[in-house]
């Protein structure tokens, strides 16, 4: 396989894009929304979305009975207990620490690849990953408060580190059934599921919400959340694990905090440190290593 960048890592700066808006779009919705309220509605929206366009897209492609205990393993791990952890677990830290920690995940992708011989990582893709990371250890060090591990709460990191182990567990099981299902139809069908498990949680929030009170732009960040930021943006990311692999795939989710970073630049006049700049290069260059750089030099395994 090539390594040159190409059409699908345009998909996947897009996918970047999509998700650097969507953290503002969360932000502003959880304003008037509870959390676990407006989580299990965006999924409950987004799985009907995309299987409405699973139906319209595609033919029908009938699943395996051997995939469906995978198939079900993609909906726990990556929307029922990830969206569990993240939402308790931002609740008990900070942004910066959570940015920090799921800057892990690449780690783990790579890890479990590796050791399930799905894919051969390689000492550039290492070196990639962990200058990505610490580029993003940089650009939060760099935001007002840094990453002061001793003034929050341990509980909310630990929540954030099951988090980043789900999401590469999501990445890792899915790259095998994308050889014979398309990245739509996995989407739709493990979101679907996932989606059911996730409804039970929220049942004491929904019933308390005051939806009267939701004001029209909270609505808008839920219609943008649930469209672009999880139907869309979560079949993105298939496409790429499917094309290029899970390992230089979960690299690209460094660069989203990168593009959060830029656009509260952008909107909110945020102050764009030396720090920040310097850890963006950081994160471009483990980038670089890991899709460029990987093909000019043996595995390491």
């Amino acid at each position: 396989m090539s390594h040159r960048f190409r059409g699908v890592d345009l998909v996947l700066v897009v996918m970047v894009l999509i998700w650097g808006v969507n953290y503002s779009a969360i932000k502003r919705a959880l304003r008037d929304f509870y959390p676990m309220s407006f989580n299990v509605l965006r999924f409950i929206l987004a799985s009907l979305f995309i299987l409405f366009l699973l139906r319209v897209v595609e033919k029908h492609v009938p699943l395996r009975r051997r995939d469906w205990f995978p198939i079900l393993g993609l909906a726990i791990f990556g929307h029922t207990i990830y969206q569990l952890l993240f939402i308790y677990g931002f609740y008990h830290t900070s942004v910066s620490n959570a940015s920090v920690i799921m800057a892990t995940s690449p780690i783990f992708v790579a890890l479990m690849s590796s050791f399930s011989r799905y894919e051969r990582v390689k000492l550039w893709t290492w070196m990639g990953i962990f200058l990505s990371f610490f580029g993003i250890y940089l650009m939060v060090k760099g935001n007002s408060g840094g990453w002061k591990l001793e003034n929050f709460s341990y509980k909310g990191d630990l929540l954030i580190v099951g988090c980043a182990v789900c999401w590469s567990l999501y990445t890792v099981i899915a790259k095998p059934l994308l050889k014979h299902y398309s990245p739509l139809r996995l989407t739709a069908v493990s979101m679907a599921l996932g989606t059911v498990f996730l409804i039970p949680f929220s049942f004491r929030e929904m019933m308390e919400q005051d939806w009267h009170r939701i004001a029209p732009i909270s609505w808008l960040a839920l219609l943008y959340s649930f469209s672009l930021g999880i139907a869309i943006g979560y079949t993105l990311w298939y496409t790429g694990v499917a094309r290029l692999g899970a390992t230089r795939t979960s690299v690209y989710s460094n660069l989203v905090p990168v593009a959060a970073i830029f656009f509260a630049w952008v909107f909110l006049a945020e102050r764009l440190t030396l720090e920040k700049i310097l850890g963006t290069a950081m994160v471009l260059g483990g980038l670089y290593l890991t899709r460029i750089k990987s093909r000019e030099l043996p595995s390491a395994r």
